[in-house]
């Protein structure tokens, strides 16, 4: 942690959503049991939301303890108990994400936001759906939840302005926010690993989920699928390189004049969280201490996510850390042209997966 990120640890965040901007609009917060997603939903709920979804995957204890937390906790807001509802959503199983999102294209009349909070940071090496299962929950799926919810946000958005006629004035364009991390950037030095299976014409995802050549490594495999979320979403979702900005010869598939939803990744910073409860006892150990020393509480970091909630137009495609935005903060091998290389190969490899579970999903992101 440099000096910049550990004066930024002590900073007050501000509550950038009010009671006016929140009351009667539908949330969706993944891993919302415990820690930030908890923490995020108590906010919309005391704020007023109509609907908040904790999606989570279990739905018989942790999900119902989570709701009956938020419903104690705020004894003044009316009607918490049809207000939050707890659905299931294991994002370790390709058939939970489809069908969770079709539950809510179903169910749910408006979705303003949807928050993707939930992943995994285990010290045993696992898979899932044919992956290492880091990979697969916070790269994989995390993305393919994004790919799929974005038409069903779209649709209800249309919707909402069709009711309120041409121009459909006051409605606002919906948001997903990915919950991100600072830590993915101290990898680089696996994309150069990562290059090997490249240049070898290896499927790099792949690649990255065979045993043989990749550890677990402490919060080292954590933090490099953060820096994939990063690299892909960059790659996805802006035009120009950044810092300084450049047409690029990778450009993005997913602006968002193709999407009409404004899709922004935050960085929470170092909070007192569950997140590594399934880590190895070393890398607990040194974990714990460091949040001892500089760690805030979830309800601090919290506050990081509602921002990607409030965040404007400006922040599709845009990194934000701290309640600001920080692109400067990506380093100029994500953002700059071999970044986006990244960005474009890994989006290739993940969308003939994602192909393979729904036909067709990929090319329903772009507006028609």
């Amino acid at each position: 942690m440099d000096l910049d990120a550990l004066k930024n640890q002590f900073r007050s965040l501000p509550l950038l959503l009010t009671p006016s901007s929140v009351q009667g609009k539908t949330y969706i917060v993944t891993g919302s049991n415990i820690g930030l997603g908890l923490e995020c939903s108590r906010h919309l709920a005391c704020l007023g939301a109509g609907k908040v979804v904790l999606a989570v995957r279990d739905t018989k204890a942790k999900g119902p303890a989570a709701k009956q937390d938020l419903i104690k906790s705020l004894p003044s807001i009316p009607n918490l108990e049809s207000v939050i509802e707890v659905w299931h959503l294991d994002m370790s199983s390709n058939a939970s994400v489809t069908s969770f999102v079709s539950r809510a294209e179903q169910e749910l009349s408006r979705i303003d936001a949807v928050v993707l909070n939930a992943a995994t940071a285990t010290g045993d090496w696992e898979e899932a759906e044919g992956m290492e299962s880091t990979v697969h929950v916070n790269v994989f799926a995390t993305i393919m939840l994004v790919v799929l919810l974005v038409p069903v946000l779209r649709e209800k958005y249309e919707a909402q302005k069709r009711k309120k006629g041409m121009k459909g004035e006051g409605v606002e364009m919906p948001r997903i926010t990915v919950v991100s991390s600072s830590l993915g950037f101290v990898r680089r030095d696996d994309l150069e690993k990562m290059a090997v299976a490249r240049d070898d014409g290896r499927n790099v995802l792949r690649d990255l989920s065979d045993k043989t050549k990749w550890g677990i490594g402490g919060t080292n495999r954590y933090a490099l699928s953060k820096l994939l979320e990063t690299v892909i979403l960059n790659y996805l979702l802006t035009n120009t390189t950044f810092p300084s900005p450049q047409p690029t010869s990778h450009p993005a598939p997913f602006p968002l004049g193709t999407t009409s939803v404004i899709i922004n990744y935050i960085n929470p910073g170092l909070c007192k969280t569950g997140l590594l409860r399934y880590s190895s006892i070393a890398t607990w150990i040194q974990v714990t201490i460091l949040r001892l020393l500089v760690g805030q509480t979830a309800e601090w970091g919290s506050r990081n996510l509602l921002h990607g909630i409030a965040g404007d137009e400006s922040t599709h495609g845009r990194y934000l850390s701290y309640c600001r935005l920080k692109g400067e903060d990506v380093p100029e091998w994500v953002t700059a042209e071999d970044g986006r290389a990244w960005g474009e190969l890994l989006w290739k490899e993940l969308r003939e997966e994602m192909e393979r579970v729904v036909p067709g999903c990929t090319g329903r992101v772009a507006k028609g």
